[in-house]
């Protein structure tokens, strides 16, 4: 009898950012506080796109922002235009 194969735990964070870009932040960042951020989580066996996903947010330096559902944040989703 063939056993199903177990699905691994996906583990979510979310990172927010009041200015600047979010694709900055990975683990191949050149940031001493990115790097030692990903280092920590590699070091408890945490990796982007194995267990870990990671949610990036921006407010891009600017103060509120209208989203689509008619939220006013100070943040942007990783991808969303601002």
């Amino acid at each position: 009898m063939a056993r199903a194969q177990q699905s691994k735990k996906v583990h979510r964070i979310a990172v927010a950012f009041p200015a600047g870009q979010v694709d900055a932040f990975s683990d191949t960042s050149d940031e001493p506080l990115i790097k030692a951020f990903f280092g920590e989580l590699h070091r408890l066996g945490y990796f982007e796109e194995e267990n870990l996903s990671i949610e990036r947010y921006s407010g891009e330096g600017r103060a509120t922002h209208q989203s689509q559902d008619g939220e006013t944040t100070g943040f942007w989703r990783s991808g969303e235009s601002g």
